[in-house]
Formats: structure tokens, C-alpha cells, sequence
């Protein structure tokens, strides 16, 4: 298992609850302008559909799982922004044949 945020203690106390989601990690596009937020620089593919992942501190850890089949345990986050969808805060990831 591969910690991303999980250990930290900002991500600890946050009151959402833990989520277990398989997909693929994909680099996102940059946005710029205002309002934008850089640190949602991947999006997790699953068979659902696509959501965005907060990657602020962790690009090179998450770049390097990008394109591999993968378990993510992480946090359904409400950033509060309008017409914004939830974001993965990803606590730990592991290859799925793990």
C-alpha cells in the first residue's frame, strides 16, 4: 500500500468517510484563469465515470501510479465552490493485484 495523504493530519480529521474506489489515474488538463484549481492536476477513470483528485504535495507520488489499474482509499471532499463536484482526496492507493 502506497500512503498519498493519509498520514496527515489535516486529511485524518476530515468528517467525510473513507471510500474504497478502483480506476485508473490519468494526468488532468491545466486550467488557468480565475477560479481554477491547479492542485486537481489528475482525474480518476472508474466505470462510473470521472471524478477529480486533489493532488496538492503529491504530483510525482500520483504521476507515478498514473495509467495503472489501481484501489485508491480516500475522501469524497465538498470544496464548497458553486456548480463544483466533489473531489478525491486519495488517503492510500494499491495496485489492484495486491
Amino acid at each position: 500500500m502506497i500512503d498519498v495523504h493519509g498520514s496527515q493530519p489535516w486529511y485524518v480529521e476530515r468528517p467525510e468517510p473513507e471510500l474504497d474506489v478502483l480506476g485508473t489515474l490519468e494526468s488532468a488538463p491545466r486550467v488557468t484563469g480565475p477560479g481554477n484549481r491547479p492542485t486537481l492536476s489528475f482525474v480518476l477513470r472508474t466505470p462510473g465515470g470521472a471524478v477529480d483528485v486533489y493532488a496538492a504535495g503529491v504530483e510525482d507520488t500520483l504521476a507515478s501510479l498514473s495509467g495503472r489499474r489501481m484501489r485508491f482509499r480516500g475522501k469524497a471532499v465538498d470544496a464548497g465552490l458553486p456548480g463544483a463536484s466533489p473531489e478525491l482526496w486519495i488517503g492510500s492507493a494499491c495496485p489492484v493485484d495486491e
